[in-house]
């Protein structure tokens, strides 16, 4: 009987998948606190210019790093 097999394997790419969802959820929440510690920051930025800098800097890593790891799930969901 193949089934209990087929049935494990696919249980066993559920719990991978599972795993590595997890994994990143708490990576891209680290990183979204360290980012909104830094955008209480900004009330320090003196110069109009130097404001904007960090502003257009910091929303840039958060884009960066979610698109990262929306493919990373990817790549991970299709080679579980």
């Amino acid at each position: 009987m193949y089934v209990p097999a087929v049935s494990s394997i696919k249980t066993q790419r559920c719990v991978t998948l599972f795993a590595h969802t997890t994994v990143m959820i708490r990576v891209v929440w680290i990183w979204q606190i360290y980012t909104i510690s830094e955008f209480f920051q900004f009330w320090q930025c003196h110069s109009m210019y130097y404001e904007k800098m960090c502003t257009v800097s910091a929303f840039v890593r958060v884009r960066l790093f979610t698109s990262t790891a929306v493919i990373i799930g990817i790549v991970n969901i299709w080679y579980a």
